[in-house]
């Protein structure tokens, strides 16, 4: 998850975390309540959620504290976790053209509500097997067949015919699969941009997931090694790690954990003044505000100040003793409209505008690349 923390589905039907860089258990194992067994585990902000054919379990380091029934039973589930930190849950419902019901679980108020009914047809019966939910709440849906894009109200804008498995996207709304042969990338227009054979021909179980520096890694059933494209780079640059042993099934995974920070290569999950992607190109913990320590540091941005000029408007000043390229601005670690704002223009300070209801807000500057 976002926290550093791996939640794991045991064999003897426990959930466990365990410390994602020292791989050592934390506290104790969380028993689940007979039924069910889980079919997709994912975690974010601290919580995880299992779930099950009936039900919606939220888990918390110290047990289940949250139960939501499944209002009504498909023949197939699937989850995600948008960038919001919303869980979507989905499933196949195959009544008249196939219609596939989603549900969104918020993490701030538990609640489980039917957002849309989302309706296609199909040759065939195609399950849908994975779901993703890019930053603007655009829905994919991933068959065995093809990958299906859907409006925030529920259309269908577009379905590309890609035979395989995994689904990742990015920031920039690109869509990210493996067919047989090839890893294969799409445009927000389903235009291929990206096709890089991975050298295990197989009809097995894939997964996709990305980077904090946008790169791709392929997780495919039976390999027996790691693939790694960069979309920026040609296409013969793609490495690969081999493994102990072969690869696992794919199918229970959920490659969730970084999304709220590594893919956002351009904000500061740890609070810092340090962006994600600087410290990972530094070999830094982006998760870490420690990391770099205060004696490495030397902090682009002084003297921030953030005053309020009406209920819904903050104007936000600084000083900086060099000059850089950009300026990232935060608020409560999500950035405002506008940012990344070019340094010398916002030399003079920024408006925050539009902000919608009352309460504490927490303001952060990021300078960006040095110029000397």
């Amino acid at each position: 998850d976002d926290l550093n923390q791996i939640w794991a589905h045991l064999p003897g039907g426990n959930i466990q975390r365990f410390d994602a860089f020292e791989r050592l258990p934390l506290g104790t194992p969380i028993p689940l309540p007979a039924g069910d067994r889980p079919i997709e585990l994912c975690a974010a902000g601290g919580f995880a959620w299992v779930l099950r054919e009936t039900d919606v379990l939220r888990l918390t380091p110290e047990g289940i504290d949250a139960r939501l029934p499944i209002p009504r039973l498909p023949l197939r589930l699937t989850m995600a976790i948008d960038r919001a930190g919303n869980v979507w849950v989905g499933g196949d419902y195959l009544e008249a053209d196939a219609n596939v019901i989603v549900f969104r679980l918020s993490k701030l108020t538990r609640d489980l509500q039917r957002i849309r009914t989302r309706t296609y047809r199909t040759v065939g019966i195609e399950f849908v097997r994975q779901m993703e939910v890019d930053k603007f709440g655009q829905l994919f849906a991933r068959t065995d067949e093809e990958i299906i894009k859907f409006s925030t109200a529920g259309a269908i804008l577009w379905r590309q015919q890609v035979k395989g498995a995994g689904l990742a996207v990015d920031d920039a709304g690109n869509v990210y699969t493996v067919s047989s042969d090839d890893i294969i990338g799409l445009r927000p227009d389903a235009t291929q941009f990206l096709s890089q054979p991975h050298s295990q021909s197989t009809e097995q179980t894939s997964e996709v997931v990305l980077d904090g520096l946008g790169r791709v890694w392929a997780l495919i059933e039976g390999a027996s090694e790691l693939v790694r494209v960069d979309p920026n780079l040609p296409r013969e640059q793609a490495e690969r790690f081999p493994t102990d042993s072969p690869i696992g099934d794919q199918r229970n995974s959920k490659l969730t954990g970084f999304i709220a920070a590594l893919v956002e290569k351009d904000s500061d999950s740890d609070g810092d003044q340090f962006l994600n992607g600087v410290e990972l190109a530094d070999g830094q913990n982006p998760f870490d505000s420690g990391d770099p320590a205060m004696g490495e540091r030397v902090l682009p941005v002084i003297s921030l100040t953030a005053t309020a000029i009406d209920d819904n408007t903050v104007r936000l000043d600084w000083t900086s003793a060099e000059r850089y390229e950009r300026i990232f601005v935060f608020r409560d670690q999500v950035e405002i409209p506008g940012s990344p704002f070019d340094f010398d223009t916002a030399a003079n300070g920024v408006l925050d505008e539009n902000i919608q209801g009352g309460g504490v807000r927490t303001y952060t500057a990021v300078s960006y690349t040095h110029l000397r």
